[in-house]
């Protein structure tokens, strides 16, 4: 007896039926009789009891976003045009869930409603090294932290090696040639394991890259391999951190690489180094500035503002100084009101905000940071959208207030002179 489904979509690894009494049946791709639609058949032995309780698993390929199937039924082996799992449709539920976005000049916007989006980004550079790793435990719980706290995004490294840190607790080393699998593991985490936490990725193929990718061929087919992993996904990719400094350099046919037709991902050529003033050329969709200086945060996404319009792209300030221990026990106060007006003129003026953290960097659920959490997410709500009425498009000239406040230091002190015209 034949029986058949019809998962949807059809592009299933797996499709079986496994009856009760016999072992597990394959599914043979096959055109339905009755409408001629593409289906998989079922070839039930006569031997099969009718009325045999049986499994149907359908499983489509890692990365797809589908959750599998497994439902059980009554197998109707006797009834011509009839029976259990006849004729079903069987639509796979895609787990969690990103909405699609494009850059609409220099913001992003959702492209289901057409509504500007909001970027609130976060640091989680182990994150895809404890996925290959399997060490799902603290991946899920930091993700899940990221998630509670209203985070959208997570920044994530795809190559380096860190045992320069003095704590083996922020060991870890990913290179692509020494894991199998390395693009599907990154189509999965990127399609459907981080989509589970509603967050997006912001991918850097390269650091450490003279050391652990030396072949500029080498950089060349991993960073077109990263790109071809993210080709129908969301999120952001950038060729290399920190160009000009340690050995994270990368060569200049990995620069001149241009994204594929169709890509939906969002690239920019990276960092050029930890608090760079000009943008990392050639450009791509958006350019992506750095700073690590404590007397920095005042005026750096001014400046990333100001470039993106004398060039006409998106961008954001994609590292920030990070909070750590002694940041969280010594000045707390400055630093929590360092966090929160980052991310107020980051939302307002650039197309994203960073949250750069210990906990991040390892991929580690929020501890010591949480209350720079929240003052990060203070600032978040405070700017945002209600700021981004004039567009800041070239030639426009933002709230002064709102560049103002960036020039009065946070002690209170007022030592920091307010520039003419502010």
């Amino acid at each position: 007896m034949k029986r058949y489904v019809r998962p949807d979509p059809m592009n299933v690894q797996t499709c079986q039926l496994k009856p009760d009494s016999i072992a597990p049946i394959d599914g043979v791709l096959d055109n339905h009789p009755t409408d001629g639609q593409p289906c998989y058949r079922f070839d039930v032995p006569d031997s099969v009891p009718n009325k045999n309780g049986a499994w149907l698993w359908i499983e489509w390929p890692k990365g797809s976003g589908f959750a599998p199937i497994a439902q059980h039924g009554l197998l109707d082996t006797v009834t011509t045009g009839g029976g259990g799992f006849e004729c079903d449709i069987f639509r796979g539920q895609k787990v969690g869930a990103v909405r699609p976005f494009r850059l609409d000049g220099h913001f992003p916007r959702y492209i289901d409603d057409g509504t500007e989006m909001l970027i609130n980004n976060s640091t989680g550079f182990r994150a895809f090294p404890r996925f290959v790793a399997g060490e799902f435990g603290k991946l899920d719980a930091f993700c899940a932290s990221l998630q509670a706290n209203r985070f959208n995004m997570l920044r994530v490294f795809l190559l380096g090696d860190t045992k320069f840190y003095a704590d083996p607790a922020m060991w870890w080393r990913l290179v692509p040639a020494e894991v199998p699998r390395y693009y599907e593991l990154l189509a999965e985490f990127v399609g459907s394991y981080l989509p589970q936490f509603g967050l997006y990725p912001d991918l850097v193929c390269c650091t450490q890259t003279q050391t652990l990718i030396p072949d500029p061929a080498g950089q060349v087919r991993h960073v077109r391999s990263v790109m071809d992993a993210m080709w129908d996904k969301y999120g952001l990719v950038s060729f290399v951190n920190e160009h000009g400094i340690y050995d994270n350099t990368v060569d200049g046919s990995v620069l001149l690489l241009q994204k594929p037709i169709g890509a939906s991902f969002l690239l920019s050529t990276g960092s050029l180094d930890s608090s760079n003033r000009a943008p990392f050329l050639p450009l791509h969709d958006h350019i992506e500035e750095h700073f690590n200086d404590s007397n920095e945060w005042q005026r750096k996404c001014k400046d990333v503002m100001d470039d993106g319009n004398a060039r006409d792209r998106g961008g954001y300030v994609s590292e920030t100084t990070r909070t750590d221990k002694e940041d969280a026990a010594v000045g707390r106060t400055r630093a929590l009101a360092h966090y929160e007006d980052n991310a107020n003129v980051a939302t307002s003026m650039t197309m994203a905000a960073l949250l750069h953290t210990t906990e991040g960097k390892n991929a580690d659920p929020f501890d010591y940071s949480l209350p720079h959490v929240d003052a990060h997410n203070r600032g978040v709500n405070r700017g945002g959208l209600a700021y981004r009425r004039g567009r800041y498009h070239r030639d426009e000239v933002p709230p002064a207030g709102l560049i103002r406040q960036y020039y009065m230091t946070l002690d209170g002190l007022g030592t920091h002179p307010i520039p003419v015209g502010m």
